[in-house]
């Protein structure tokens, strides 16, 4: 038998399965449809409303036609549920997938490159192994033409005379507790399915049962993370610097998306969940797991703060403080703070200075704002605020709250502040706390500007257009949807953002030291509007490690600022 140090088995699940919800039940309804008419009974999509992998494709099949009296759930039915559905994967090979964030043609040959990968295929029915291997197959003729995966087919219980290897290099799978407490595997190293959405008591049951086995273990949301989580496991990464990062499913794609998180010579990347105490081995730190925060209890959320606290005592370097980021994320809050540090005497005349120097006159503010709580103030009281703290017009109106409204994607925009009444008495804000804010005319132009430590990028997007009555439809005011294209809803003519307005960079720098000692942290996206009419600059948001889309040199960057923090600390704590 081939050596084992080489040897990873990755659990058929793991493929078929980690796949989004909507994308998987689209794909089974297509097998619905195909069983139903062979059957002669009517077809209707599922009412399977699960998490994808809770059941087998067999089982699922049961739950729906369980409902009709022609179809009876036994032994004979099943036999026969499971031959329509290989019918199906043979007149439709590779249905179940395109190439995506969850199966990837490059990364399957890679890791068949550098390991003996070997997929097993686990079940107490024989039917349904040969159904797990035949969708394996066809997902393999589909993307990699006739050359077929090393299956090992598995019957529960374990039959003795299985030339199974033990011990391999890496086990992959759902449910590790499966292959070590029923199968005995004692493979050298576990990577075990995880994601930040996997309900918290079972990922820390996993964590514990891994832990308990004793043997090395690393955990993936996605299939590009196996091979560094591999690399990682195999010694790769001795010599390097050990990243651990925590993000939420859209950062994991993002950062994706901009090759990050790949292992080099000189760094490797440990996905960490801090839901948990620390079991892995990592020098450094990154994490985005705030904007995560409404999906888990606040128990949850203490556990966390409770593993952070742990991690500093411990004396692991995190690349930006934990407790600042949920002010960064508080829009009322990192306004009201960088409002008064533009009105400081230290900004002030550090501007002054830099505009005399420059010869430029440019102003730097935040929008006028008001907190609008209905049930206090009534429409009458709300103009006169907004006329008392010389509130411009036009205004947009947004429900302070997203995440406990229907109508959080609801927004109005009114020209004049003879409208204000009226929106104020809408259906969409009478009842709701809601914020008014400037609308500052910026043609169509907006600023994304990236920061990472010491390094500021400036990349032009497109905005809204200069509101007027015209764009409003001839109206005073009107109720928009963010989730819809601006375009579709008011009526101007579409520019191609081109740098209309060039910024003065040294003023930038400005504004971005002013946000490094406002809020202790080191990757952050401003974004700053030019005001058509004056030529001063406004900062409108703040967001804490964004996506850096259209940054070419966003890798280098962070891999310099990530080493310069580290040996930063590393010095003072040695000190």
């Amino acid at each position: 038998m081939e050596s084992s140090s080489r040897i990873v088995y990755v659990d058929v699940k793991y493929l078929i399965f980690t796949k989004k919800k909507a994308k998987f039940l689209e794909a089974y309804n297509q097998i619905l449809a195909y069983v139903c008419q062979q059957l002669e009974l009517p077809a209707e999509n599922t009412s399977y409303d699960q998490k994808p992998g809770q059941l087998s494709l067999v089982e699922m099949l049961e739950h729906d036609l369980a409902k009709y009296k022609k179809f009876t759930v036994n032994s004979t039915n099943e036999a026969k549920l499971t031959e329509l559905v290989l019918q199906f994967i043979e007149k439709n090979p590779g249905f179940y997938y395109e190439p995506d964030k969850y199966y990837s043609n490059a990364v399957i040959q890679s890791l068949q490159k550098n390991y003996d990968v070997r997929f097993l295929v686990y079940s107490e029915s024989r039917a349904k192994l040969h159904l797990g291997e035949a969708i394996l197959n066809s997902l393999f003729r589909k993307h990699h033409g006739e050359r077929l995966p090393y299956v090992e087919r598995i019957l529960i219980p374990l039959d003795e005379t299985a030339t199974l290897e033990k011990t391999p290099f890496a086990l992959v799978t759902f449910d590790p507790t499966i292959f070590i407490d029923v199968l005995k595997f004692t493979p050298q190293n576990i990577i075990y399915v995880n994601s930040i959405t996997l309900e918290t008591k079972r990922k820390l049951w996993i964590e514990n049962e891994v832990q308990r086995y004793g043997g090395f273990a690393a955990e993936v949301a996605r299939i590009y993370q196996l091979q560094p989580a591999l690399e990682h496991l195999g010694d790769k990464s001795k010599g390097t610097l050990r990243v651990g990062y925590a993000f939420a499913p859209k950062k994991l794609e993002e950062m994706s998306e901009r090759n990050f998180l790949k292992n080099s010579t000189n760094y490797t990347y440990i996905p960490i969940d801090l839901r948990c105490p620390l079991n892995r081995e990592v020098d450094i730190v990154i994490q985005k797991v705030q904007q995560y925060r409404s999906f888990w209890d606040e128990e949850t959320w203490k556990v966390i703060e409770k593993n952070v606290q742990a991690l500093e005592s411990l004396g692991k370097i995190l690349i930006d403080p934990f407790s600042t980021l949920e002010i960064v994320m508080n829009r009322l809050v990192f306004q009201e703070k960088y409002a008064h540090a533009f009105a400081s005497e230290h900004f002030t005349t550090k501007l002054a200075e830099t505009n005399a120097r420059l010869g430029t006159n440019i102003q730097v503010r935040v929008p006028k704002m008001l907190v609008i709580n209905p049930n206090v103030q009534k429409p009458a009281d709300v103009a006169a605020e907004a006329t008392n703290i010389g509130l411009r017009f036009p205004a947009i109106f947004k429900i302070k709250d997203s995440s406990s409204s229907a109508n959080s994607h609801k927004m109005a925009i009114a020209v004049s502040l003879s409208a204000l009444e009226e929106v104020e008495a809408s259906t969409f804000f009478k009842d709701s706390e809601h914020i008014i804010q400037e609308l500052i005319p910026h043609d169509q132009e907006i600023h994304k500007i990236y920061a990472i430590g010491m390094d500021v990028r400036d990349k032009v997007n497109g905005s809204l257009p200069n509101i007027t009555k015209e764009v409003l439809h001839g109206k005073d005011w009107i109720i928009v949807d963010s989730q819809k294209p601006f375009a579709d809803q008011l009526v101007y003519e579409k520019k191609v953002p081109g740098k209309k307005h060039e910024l003065v960079m040294p003023i930038i720098q400005l504004i971005a030291d002013v946000t490094v000692n406002l809020f202790s942290v080191s990757i952050f996206g401003i974004d700053i509007i030019v005001d058509s009419l004056t030529g001063d600059y406004y900062l409108v948001d703040l967001n804490y490690f964004p996506g850096f889309k259209g940054i070419p040199d966003f890798v280098p960057l962070m891999e310099r600022h990530i080493s310069s923090i580290y040996n930063a600390k590393k010095g003072s704590q040695a000190n």
